[in-house]
């Protein structure tokens, strides 16, 4: 019996319709930019383009394919997004963007997903290391969920 291989959370087919609703309506950026960051994103072509529209928005420069191609191109990361026809693979799998909010809080949620299993591998570490004093174990740790706790988003149609 093969066993089972397990990944950390993240949702590919998320990341791909925020980036697309991006670059098919610029009126969407704001909420997307002021909303995640770069690091939130999993699979890596989509950091390397979250950071071309984070920075083109800090700059007050509109996003658009062409100016992300070109930012991506000015930090030496645009074979290793995918190029112009993923972007335009990004583009064309979106039907509406309606859902875009939708999409950002599944992007969140994983990232949140992921902190916390990280944050509980140096927990696990730090007790297996048997350097800390009990309390400061317990201390830091409670701290530490906490902190990812207190990031957490809830929806307001949840009660």
């Amino acid at each position: 019996m093969m066993q089972e291989t397990r990944q950390l959370p993240y949702s590919k087919e998320a990341e791909a319709y925020v980036l697309g609703c991006v670059f098919i309506d610029e009126q969407v950026v704001p909420e997307v930019a002021g909303s995640l960051s770069a690091n939130e994103f999993y699979v890596d072509a989509h950091k390397y383009m979250m950071n071309a529209i984070s920075s083109l928005y800090r700059s007050n420069v509109t996003v658009e394919v062409a100016t992300v191609i070109e930012e991506l191109k000015r930090m030496n990361l645009y074979e290793q997004s995918g190029g112009n026809e993923y972007m335009i693979q990004l583009m064309d799998s979106i039907p509406t963007i309606a859902n875009v909010s939708t999409y950002i809080q599944i992007i969140k949620e994983r990232a949140l997903e992921r902190e916390l299993f990280y944050t509980l591998q140096k927990i696990e570490s730090d007790i297996l290391d048997g350097k800390l004093p009990f309390r400061d174990l317990i201390d830091g740790s409670e701290n530490k969920i906490n902190q990812i706790f207190n990031k957490r988003q809830t929806s307001p149609f949840i009660k």
